[in-house]
């Protein structure tokens, strides 16, 4: 009889639960549960409430789990396992056939949701379960030693990768699984449990990335950054006072998509309705991706800025990288404060586009594509309310009434103006009757965003602020809209204070009086009032001390963003605040906007700002020009030939090598852009001839062998590719070190010298290199080598972009094609969501999938690549002549092996023109001229046959081995017709 005695010990329900809830089986201990149930747990009522109800509710597991009518006796000896239970084996088969990798996680969520809300111990939990499996082992008569062997492994597994994954997830894996024996009777050891415990899908690591991937479908993912004004914590429930009916409104609007504009006056309470709505949305998993955008200047800039992680080579093409992530109809969009009409700034006009939900603040009334919501002013009574919540004095009944006839007024029946006056009221101790009276005299009363303005500028004189005040209410104006913290104000604020003055209490008399608002972490001003002060147009001497402190966080040597992303935050806010001064400016202050420039990573189409400084400066010194003309170069705003000017720097020394390395990237790549290899060349070699510097000859190989590359000239390339590299490895490997390391370990020092993306590149080029010339070993050899320096250098998107691509190349050359194609389809859609459809890397990923498709014999899918790559370089406008060649001859050769000669022909006849006419290389011709012979004797045509062969076997003889299969073909083909 296989039922338990009182010193055995079996795999039972009964004695699962008695582990969990009893200190001393089956080895004393201070116990697994910590925390007390104190309505108690029963054997009958643990189960009922903690065993998955589609195991209970087969058709013989209703008979078991019943609980209503007369006793149940099968409840209890399933529970114990008694042997004479009759339904072992069909209600064990009931449950298997159901079983689902969703059903086992939902079982495994019940016992991680017990264990949690008894406070278990792991430590303790796998000690007792270790031991009490040890002695089920010798003592259950039903418990193989194969079985008990496979559940002992699972436990010690558990113990050593405890740290892997979540431990109550992994506890809750092994009771499901103890369960299932448990209920399996004398069945646990049949052929169907020992499938069970072999099965992937139900594996821990499987599970647990299965089940945080559905529950990531009901979490809304941000894809920005929360350092945004709407990512504020909005107004508790007691301050937010008659916007219940316009939330309401935008809930429903919400639920049924579309494009929204909140419009009305500022101050009104736009921004924290968008507040209230974004945190509904997040709170109720209203959406699958939210985005919240804060409007700085263009929607391109604040696109940039809030996507953090965008990997286009210039603001634009991270713009459209942003739109594309905003794609799909889960999707919601909130932008805050746009202020400039589509006219102002035409990007705008994108989001009427988008597939999204977009909500968006404005004082504008209409922005096109969308639906205005009107934020009118609130009820009287809720006006009200915001006085006497900011006044904090209580109000008598005369006082009320007195109010009562103040908000008759239209220029009083505003939110924030209300709550300004509270507050200077209340720090001032002013009666209402006094309030009234100092009204009277402050202004004239005037409609609109003027009035406002105009409102605030006399609010601002009557309410009194000492001279520092006032300085840094000016200072707060010409910063962006977002929070200032704490530790921003201590680090630049200072030198405005006078003898005697303390910052923290300056700061705080402002936000009493309503001028800044005190979020604990920082203090904010809100855009209205920051236009109200800025009427006095903000002039450079006026914050003297800003600058000075400013200057001093750019030095020689500093971190770069990557290691110090909060000084890149600081430079954009310096670069804002130089960006913001009226009338003339000087050298000095240009320069202070040029170095915050350059540490930013992403400048956020500064161009036209830049233009518009530099020409009210008096007096412009030559290094800042030629710093700005670098920038500009960046920004396609001048992009004219100065190669001369750069090397003068670059022999004088007369710019850092950061610096100087920055432009000389961004104009060689320009040249290559343009398809202007000579120019590069020419500049290549210029640098490499008037320098030591190991960076500047580094990259000046890697030019020459990108240069050589396009023209095809494969073995120079590579003997240039070769030289960047072991100029690398002499820097970095000692010299009686350079023999000895093997080639890892050696490209591992110049990783760790910070040379790693650098070398990465050169890398790929020459994989690429060796791939077009057939040199798959050495192809493979450098792909093992990059695969290391990817991992190496933390995977940085560009480099992984690379690999991915050349490991479909290796694939194709090989012979595995749909590896190839696998590969392909990835780094396509990588580059999609990196760089939008119209970018050139994303057209060349379209190409070679079209020729990897033909490879397979899917024309359909080859052609509709190759004529998306043709169609994006014409519609873009690339002057890049050789990429158009190689496109058209790759469209040639899918006609030619699809039986369409004719067609081909089109395509071939430009594909040759065009490497002629640009001068591409004697292969550039040679290819499309192999085609186009084929071509030709498909369709009877010898002599044009005997033309293009020609021309192809001398370019092949030329550069391909004499074992090369093209080679070969035209060899061959050529004796054919002689031989005629």
């Amino acid at each position: 009889m296989a039922t338990e005695s009182r010193n055995n010990v079996q795999l039972s329900l009964k004695n699962l639960y008695r582990l969990l809830t009893a200190k001393d089986y089956p080895v004393y201990s201070t116990g697994i549960l910590r925390r007390k149930n104190k309505k108690g747990l029963t054997l009958v009522r643990f189960w009922d409430e903690y065993l998955l109800y589609e195991w209970r509710n087969t058709v013989h597991g209703r008979l078991i789990w019943r609980t209503s009518g007369s006793r149940n006796r099968y409840h209890s000896e399933i529970c114990n396992r008694r042997a004479d239970f009759p339904l072992y084996e069909v209600y064990i088969q009931e449950v298997l056939d159901g079983l689902t990798a969703e059903s086992f996680g939902k079982q495994l969520r019940l016992f991680e949701k017990f264990l949690t809300e008894r406070e278990y111990d792991h430590s303790v939990f796998l000690i007792k379960l270790k031991e009490f499996l040890l002695e089920a082992e010798r003592e259950d008569p039903w418990l193989s030693g194969e079985c008990a062997g496979n559940l002992l492994a699972w436990v010690s597994d558990i113990e050593k990768n405890r740290k892997k994954l979540p431990e109550r997830f992994l506890a809750g894996w092994l009771l499901s699984m103890l369960s299932l024996h448990a209920m399996a009777g004398d069945q646990m050891d049949m052929e169907k449990m020992k499938e069970l415990r072999k099965r992937k899908d139900l594996a821990p690591e499987f599970l647990w990335k299965k089940m945080e991937q559905e529950q990531a479908k009901h979490q809304p993912v941000f894809l920005t950054s929360r350092n945004s004004e709407l990512c504020v914590a909005p107004l508790d429930v007691e301050h937010f006072f008659g916007r219940e009916e316009e939330l309401y409104d935008l809930k429903e609007m919400l639920e049924s998509g579309g494009k929204f504009l909140l419009t009305g006056l500022g101050g009104m309470g736009k921004t924290e309705l968008l507040r209230q709505l974004l945190i509904w949305c997040e709170r109720e998993g209203k959406a699958r991706k939210i985005a919240v955008v804060q409007y700085v200047n263009t929607l391109s800039e604040s696109i940039n800025r809030s996507f953090q992680d965008l990997e286009g080579e210039d603001p634009e093409k991270r713009f459209h990288e942003g739109l594309y992530r905003l794609s799909g109809k889960k999707t919601v969009l909130f932008m805050d404060n746009v202020d400039h009409t589509e006219k102002e700034d035409p990007t705008l006009l994108e989001l009427k586009d988008l597939s999204c939900t977009v909500f968006v603040s404005s004082r504008m009334e209409k922005l096109e594509g969308f639906r205005s919501f009107l934020v009118g002013t609130p009820g009287k009574s809720a006006l009200g309310l915001i006085f006497r919540d900011n006044y904090e004095r209580t109000l008598t009944m005369e006082e009320r009434e007195s109010l009562n006839q103040l908000l008759e007024k239209q220029i009083f029946q505003h939110p924030l103006t209300l709550r300004l006056l509270g507050k200077a009221a209340g720090e001032k101790l002013w009666t209402l009757e006094e309030l009234e009276s100092e009204l009277e005299t402050a202004w004239v009363e005037t409609t609109g965003d003027a009035g406002l303005r105009d409102m605030y500028r006399r609010l601002y004189q009557l309410s009194g602020t000492s001279e520092t005040g006032g300085q840094l209410v000016r200072i707060f104006a010409i910063l962006p809209y977002r929070e200032i913290s704490i530790a921003f104000t201590r680090m630049f604020f200072q030198g405005f204070l006078k003898k005697g003055e303390f910052l923290e209490e300056e700061l705080k008399k402002l936000s009493a009086l309503g001028w800044l608002e005190n979020t604990e972490d920082g203090y904010r001003m809100h855009p209205v009032i920051a236009e109200s002060i800025r009427m006095k147009a903000p002039a450079e001497e006026e914050f003297l001390p800003f600058w000075e402190r400013a200057e001093k966080c750019f030095f020689d040597g500093q971190p770069g963003p990557a290691e110090d992303p909060v000084m890149e935050e600081i430079a954009w806010m310096i670069w804002n605040a130089v960006s913001s001064i009226c009338g003339t400016v000087s050298d000095h202050l240009v320069g202070l906007g040029l170095k915050a420039l350059f540490y930013m990573r992403k400048r956020y189409q500064a161009g036209e700002k830049l233009e518009r400084l530099i020409e009210r400066c008096v007096g412009l010194s030559e290094e800042n020009r030629f710093l700005a003309r670098s920038l500009q170069l960046e920004f396609m705003t001048n992009v004219s030939d100065y190669s001369d000017q750069l090397v003068t720097y670059i022999e004088k020394g007369l710019l850092p090598e950061d610096r100087l390395l920055h432009v000389i990237i961004n104009y060689s790549q320009h040249l290559l852009a343009l398809g202007k290899l000579t120019e590069t060349e020419t500049f290549s070699v210029r640098v490499l001839l008037c320098t030591e510097s190991l960076t500047f000859k580094v990259y000046g190989e890697f030019l020459r062998g990108q240069c050589c590359y396009y023209r095809t000239e494969f073995s120079a390339a590579i003997t240039c590719f070769e030289h960047g590299i072991w100029l690398l490895l002499c820097h970095a490997v000692p010299v009686e070190k350079r023999w000895e390391e093997k080639e890892k370990v050696r490209l591992e020092r110049v990783v760790d010298g910070g040379f790693g993306e650098l070398l990465g590149m050169i890398l790929y080029m020459k994989g690429m290199t060796h791939l077009g010339i057939g040199e798959n070993k050495e192809a493979a050899q450098t792909i093992e080598l990059l695969e290391d320096v990817v991992k190496k250098t933390g995977n940085p998107p560009g480099l992984l972009l690379c690999l991915v691509q050349i490991k479909g190349q290796m694939a194709a050359c090989r012979g595995n094609l749909e590896e190839s194609l696998t590969f392909l389809e990835r780094h396509k859609k990588m580059l999609e969501e990196f760089y939008g459809k119209n970018h050139i890397n994303y057209l060349a990923a379209c190409g070679e999938l079209g020729t990897a498709y033909n490879r397979v014999g899917n024309r359909k899918k080859a052609l509709e690549n190759q004529f998306l790559m043709r169609k994006g370089l014409l519609k873009n406008a690339y002057d890049q002549g050789n990429t158009l060649s190689l496109t058209d001859n790759n469209i040639g050769v899918t006609y030619l092996d699809d039986g369409l000669p004719g067609e081909a022909v089109l395509y071939l006849k430009e594909a040759y023109q065009l490497a002629e006419e640009k001068k591409l290389g004697e292969i550039a011709c040679a290819e499309p001229a192999w085609n186009l012979a084929r071509a030709f004797r498909m369709l009877g045509e010898t002599e044009k046959e005997k033309k293009y062969l020609k021309t192809a076997l001398q370019g092949f003889q030329n550069h391909y081995a004499p074992e090369h299969p093209k080679r070969l073909a035209a060899e061959k083909r050529n004796e054919e017709l002689n031989g005629k």
